[in-house]
Order: structure tokens, then sequence, then C-alpha cells
């Protein structure tokens, strides 16, 4: 292997513990270039990519602005050239437009400058090429409810795009059942109004299921069960019961997907915890697979610590009183709210 190789090659990202600093690294771990942002949120994603298709090889750095960023780039999802040099202009960059928003945003007076990318992920949904990956991009409005969610390409192609009323907290490719899990927060369960300021002891957690088409995107609706297009309705929804569960969880990560145990076929099924804000981070999770069969449960090591001990404020039930059930995505209707009463 050449020196150059060793000291120069791009091989990854790395990010600095507070998430301003993106670090390009070579195999040897050296520092090639960086990227940095001033706002405190830190970058919302960061990843080294290897685009295969389209424009041709090419290596990228994806990253995620925050909303509060200084620069031109604030809230967009930017490609870098990982060869290039550094303060060097995006390859592509995304962010929502006028032409994205629905009629049902007109009447609310929403900007596009109000949305920011939020959060997002790598896998291989719609690809140009064998390895190609795709982004599942996730944009916010501030401090409102509406979601838009977006699969691109590695050129910067919108391949298929989504509106949710909601807070979407964690994302999971189903990659043989090809559905797209989302986990978050139902903001139309309790109030039949789109785009309202988020509730985090009101709004029940829920977690669904969408298939995306390749090409498809949002026009008409949202995501609900009444939705007139079918691509616009989730294959399945569940949502955590008892509401009160909400109370004592991660603010910042109440409902989190994950890997599902070797037992079980990863294309096929996916983890879905609830972690709760405790010492140890006890966490009461199920398995669900691509029907929406929910197919086990397993409270971990810490929550069954915190079951024990009945003498504290925060004693947690028995898991088995903590359950999916289903549930009528993007509806208002009575669903039970949350019990401040201890």
């Amino acid at each position: 292997m050449s020196v150059w190789v060793i000291n120069y090659r791009p091989c990854w990202i790395e990010l600095s513990p507070d998430g301003r600093l993106a670090w390009l690294v070579a195999y040897n771990g050296n520092r090639i270039s960086h990227w940095a942002t001033d706002s405190p949120q830190g970058f919302r994603f960061a990843r080294f990519m290897d685009q295969r298709a389209g424009n041709g090889p090419r290596k990228l750095v994806v990253l995620g602005y925050p909303r509060f960023d200084q620069s031109a780039h604030a809230g967009r999802l930017c490609a870098f050239d990982a060869g290039g040099v550094e303060d060097q202009a995006p390859v592509w960059e995304s962010s929502i437009v006028d032409a994205d928003l629905l009629e049902v945003h007109r009447p609310r007076r929403f900007s596009p400058a109000e949305f920011a990318i939020g959060r997002a992920m790598t896998a291989d949904i719609f690809s140009d090429a064998p390895g190609d990956e795709n982004i599942i991009a996730v944009f916010d409005h501030a401090p409102k409810s509406p979601r838009l969610l977006r699969i691109y390409d590695l050129r910067g192609q919108v391949l298929w795009s989504l509106w949710y009323d909601g807070a979407i907290h964690s994302l999971y490719w189903m990659s043989k059942a090809e559905l797209l899990i989302c986990a978050g927060s139902d903001a139309r369960t309790h109030c039949d109004a789109f785009g309202r300021r988020l509730s985090s002891d009101e709004d029940p957690l829920v977690v669904f299921a969408v298939r995306p088409r390749l090409g498809w995107t949002a026009k008409v609706d949202y995501l609900s069960v009444k939705a007139a297009e079918e691509e616009a309705r989730p294959v399945w929804a569940f949502r955590v019961h008892p509401p009160e569960v909400g109370y004592h969880l991660r603010r910042e990560l109440p409902l989190n997907l994950g890997l599902v145990p070797t037992n079980h076929d990863l294309g096929q099924a996916v983890s879905v915890a609830v972690e709760f804000d405790l010492p140890g981070r006890p966490t009461c999770g199920w398995y669900v697979d691509g029907n929406g069969n929910v197919v086990g449960q397993s409270p971990n090591d810490a929550y069954e610590q915190w079951q024990l001990r009945r003498d504290k404020p925060a004693w947690l039930p028995d898991p088995r009183d903590i359950k999916l059930v289903p549930h009528d995505l993007g509806v208002t209707k009575k669903v039970p709210k949350a019990d401040p009463s201890p």
C-alpha cells in the first residue's frame, strides 16, 4: 500500500464530541480536511459515502447543517467532493422550497425557510448500482409539527417524499420487507389542526411503517390512514400504551428503533424500545415484524432492577403492562391522554 493511500486516501468521517467539527480521516487516522458549524446543535448528519453510479465514481462527504448555522448552508443537506479543497462549494445541496409545500400548509403560512434537516440515515433502498446507498432525511419545522421525509440518491435527486404531522425520533430500513420504519409522536391524535406546536406530554408515542415507491412525491396528503393516495397511508402503526409511560422517558430520544437479536431476521423485523430517563437507562422493547405483528418483548437488566425498587418514586411497572396497541395514524379521535397524577 503506497504512502499516499495510507496518509491521504479518505476513509471515514470523525465528529467532535460536540458535533460541531467533522473531520475527513485517512486510512492511518490522519485528518485530511474538516468542516465546521458554529451552531451548538452540531451537524445533524455526517457521512463519508461512495458514489458508484450517476456521474461516475466519486467519494462524497454528506453533511446535514443545523438550523442556526451562520453559513449559507443552514438547515440544508449538502454533499462535498471528498477529494476537493477545504472551503469548497457543495457538489449539491438540498432544502425545502415553496413547491414542496401542500395546500394544507398555505392557510397556516408555513414558509420553506422554517424547515431544516433534523436527522438522516443511509440504506440501500432505490440503488442505481450495487453498493450505492440512499439518504433518508427528515426535515423538521421549528417549533411546530410538520415533517417532510425524503429519500435521495447520491446525486442529490429526490426519489421519494412524504409529509407527516408529528415528531420523528428514529428511522430504520426493514430491507426484506421493503418498509421504512419511523418512531416518534402523532400530533394529530388530540387536535384536528395540521401543523400545531408539538406537545411531548400529550402526543402519543407511535411507531409506523411506510412503503416508499420510487418516483412518488407527496402532492396532496400527509401521512394518514384516511389519505386519498395509497402511498400516503401507513402499512401499519402502533402507539405506546399506557400514555403515562411518556412522562418518564428520555426527551431527546423517547422511542428508539434498532437491530433485532440474532434469532430474528434483520430484514424482516425491528426492535422498538422505550428508554427511561433513569440511572442505568432501563429499557423496555418489542420486536415487530414486517406484517405488523408484535413477536416478542424484552426489558433489559436495568429495567428489571428498577422493578424491584418498590420504595422508589420512579419504580417501574410490570413490562407486560406496557404495550404497543394498533393506532389510527393521522386521525383525530378519542385516545387516552396521560394522567399527570402519581
